[in-house]
């Protein structure tokens, strides 16, 4: 009898501990008020929409506000991106900077509770991950060189274990090869990479060593269709053509620059870091938004040229 009595106990707490393993304090089933398993048409419309995952099975749309930046209980974000399976939201991955990547950290912890895990990725980088019944949280943090800058950077993912499940099962091996319309670019305009100065041109200099970048008087300003309000031709060395930078202001810019975008690059397309990517054989192009404090839509699109350097 006491054997008997004593396996019940130990399976009771066998299945406690399961238990508290497999969730954690106020456990979602979405996000933003969109649920695991919603349908695509409910939330968002074409103009929300990033491009594919690498598979091409899991498409993107980003969160887009009209007037206000992005915030999620007052920690402001640089971005949120939903993945649709099917057709039904399973995930949503999200970006913080400078403070607020602390303070999005903090805001999981009092609002999930501390992680079930916490990971040293690398020297700088560490994930913090929360493991439940319904949804698995991973929120990484990090100190990245990001545009001329050492800054701090906070990604966190929220995905539906069932759906996440489905969506493995469906995968297949994803074909690297595939070549893109961006991997005909090889510069901006009649620039090629690796190209010097037009000593025909008139440049006027912003900075120097060891990025030497320019605007080009009388430059044309209208990138397929849209008006920029910058161009800046940036030069390694001051002698090789590296990156071109365009700058453009207002919401329907941002949409027509984005459709662009897609037709010069092609549809598949990564969202990292808040910025949609390209990714090239011999140029990258990235596409990102911001909002500003009195709700201004600025977006910049970014061509870079590989063995520039």
């Amino acid at each position: 009898m006491r054997t008997v009595i004593l396996s019940f106990l130990l399976l009771l707490l066998q299945s406690l501990s399961a238990i508290d393993v497999a969730a954690f304090m106020n456990e979602p089933d979405g996000f933003w008020g969109v649920t695991w398993g919603a349908p695509l048409d409910k939330h968002f419309t074409q103009d929300d929409f990033v491009g594919f995952s690498s598979d091409e099975k899991s498409s993107k749309y980003q969160v887009l506000r009209d007037s206000v930046p992005l915030e999620v209980d007052n920690v402001r974000l640089y971005g949120m991106v939903f993945s649709f399976f099917k057709g039904v939201a399973w995930k949503v991955d999200m970006e913080a900077r400078l403070l607020q990547a602390g303070k999005l950290l903090e805001l999981f912890r009092v609002k999930y509770g501390e992680p079930s895990r916490v990971t040293d990725v690398s020297q700088f980088t560490k994930e913090h991950a929360w493991s439940g019944e319904i949804t698995d949280i991973s929120l990484v943090t990090s100190l990245n060189f990001y545009d001329g800058k050492t800054i701090d950077i906070a990604t966190a993912s929220l995905q539906s274990k069932k759906i996440k499940s489905q969506l493995d099962d469906k995968i297949e091996p994803v074909v690297t090869e595939q070549k893109l319309p961006i991997d005909a670019i090889a510069g901006f305009r009649d620039r090629k990479w690796g190209s010097g100065l037009n000593k025909a041109l008139t440049y006027l200099p912003l900075e120097q060593e060891p990025f030497y970048e320019y605007l080009i008087k009388g430059d044309d300003m209208v990138f397929e269709g849209v008006y920029a309000r910058e161009i800046r031709y940036r030069f390694h060395n001051n002698r090789a053509l590296q990156k071109v930078e365009l700058h453009f202001s207002g919401r329907q810019n941002y949409l027509k620059l984005k459709e662009a975008c897609f037709k010069l690059f092609g549809t598949t397309s990564r969202f990292e870091q808040g910025e949609i990517r390209w990714i090239g054989r011999k140029t990258t192009a990235s596409l990102s938004l911001t909002i500003d404090a009195k709700g201004t839509w600025l977006s910049k699109l970014n061509l870079f040229g590989f063995g520039t350097q």
